[in-house]
């Protein structure tokens, strides 16, 4: 299973499925770090002429901003068009079918350019950070928001990688490896810190069956005994978001 390796054509494969879709029409588990992070970029929202969202899905993250009374103009862009085609608010975003990394939109031409939990399914994020710088203005903003390194419900889906179909071969990083990247690309950090926060286990999508668990216990007890844990303590949610600024022509 190669979802997540850097194969365009596997990513396609794994989001372009219309239940897929009608499940990410919610927050979520990624509801808390959203309104955290548009609380904290009102601001620059309430400024925008041109907002443009890489890696959109079916418009989730739109419909929240949109339903906090902020009015941009919004460019939706997916590679699934599954996730286009049952997006939640179609008559208020224009929407296309392109890779977030290479889509055909003009250079400089946004205000505020966002990807919310998108980069962890990629092994780099140098190159979507370019297709960033590309298209903002000179003076216009970019919002990164993703899943962290340490995030206990991911570091669990990573170790059942492979078990039924489950996959989580995505890529955790730190803070500082993208501030890394964004420095040498020319951007200025703006703001940014880790988001943090305990969600009950029951609460969480369930990986595997009470069932399974228990032929797992035979099978495999090294597993069985590290699933027991995650089950009797909160989950640690950890993302992280930055606010960048483009200030050179």
């Amino acid at each position: 299973m190669s979802y997540f390796s850097g194969s365009l054509d596997s990513l396609i494969t794994y989001w372009n499925r219309k239940y897929r879709a009608e499940k990410f029409k919610k927050l979520s588990t990624r509801q808390k770090a959203v309104e955290i992070v548009i609380k904290e970029i009102a601001p620059i929202l309430k400024n925008t002429f041109l907002w443009i969202d890489l890696g959109s899905g079916a418009g989730g993250i739109e419909k929240y901003v949109l339903s906090k009374d902020f009015n941009p103009n919004i460019i939706a862009v997916d590679f699934s068009f599954a996730m286009i085609e049952n997006f939640l608010t179609p008559e208020f975003v224009n929407r296309i079918v392109a890779d977030a990394r290479d889509n055909p939109l003009k250079n400089q031409i946004a205000d505020f350019v966002s990807s919310f939990f998108v980069w962890s399914d990629y092994p780099t994020v140098k190159t979507p950070l370019k297709e960033f710088y590309r298209l903002l203005k000179t003076g216009g903003y970019g919002l990164i928001v993703d899943y962290a390194s340490g995030d206990s419900y991911w570091e669990l889906r990573k170790m059942l990688h492979g078990y039924k179909d489950i996959v989580g071969n995505i890529n955790l990083r730190t803070p500082k490896e993208v501030i890394r990247v964004m420095k040498k690309i020319g951007f200025e950090i703006i703001k940014g810190e880790y988001i943090s926060y305990q969600v009950p286990f029951d609460s969480m999508p369930q990986l595997i069956t009470s069932t399974e668990l228990a032929l797992m216990k035979f099978q495999n007890p090294d597993f069985y005994n590290s699933y027991l844990e995650y089950m009797t303590k909160q989950i640690h949610a950890r993302r992280f978001y930055y606010v960048i600024g483009r200030k050179n022509a």
